[in-house]
């Protein structure tokens, strides 16, 4: 017997699963096409389902100290195992696995190499610096054997 009820539960689940999930895809259908409202009713939705949480966990009074709040938070977080990936972000884990270079070392690199380039330019300048230094030395030396003679 119980076990009917509890295939009878699942069931209704699904179904009450696929109802939701059949209007949200039509819904994010139409909005698709007009992404002002779209963003708009998003950032709304954000709100106000964070303030239901915040007013939520206010009423628990276990978490009214924070630094309860912020413990019953990390455990929630690395339990569910997204305690790193929300508080550091994807794309830095995402990077770091690749082995690619942050922002700030792609910026670092790319000076270096300015720098490098700066370098090679100085060095050329001087050496057509020294050039023409040697050649207005031999013109003095020409010059003064022709007043010479």
């Amino acid at each position: 017997m119980r076990e009917n009820i509890k295939i009878n539960k699942i069931g209704m689940f699904k179904k009450i699963y696929k109802i939701f999930d059949k209007f949200e895809d039509r819904n994010r259908i139409k909005l698709a096409r007009h992404s002002i409202l779209y963003g708009f009713l998003t950032g709304i939705g954000i709100v106000l389902f964070w303030r239901g949480v915040w007013h939520t966990a206010d009423t628990l009074f276990f978490i009214e100290n924070s630094w309860v709040s912020m413990l019953v938070g990390s455990i929630l977080l690395l339990t569910i195992g997204t305690f790193v990936s929300s508080l550091v972000g994807n794309e830095i884990i995402i990077s770091g696995i690749k082995k690619e270079k942050t922002a700030v070392e792609k910026i670092v690199a790319a000076e270096e190499c300015n720098l490098v380039q700066e370098y090679v330019d100085d060095a050329k300048i001087l050496r057509e610096l020294k050039d023409v230094k040697n050649q207005l030395a031999e013109l003095k030396k020409a010059l003064e054997e022709k007043n010479k003679s």
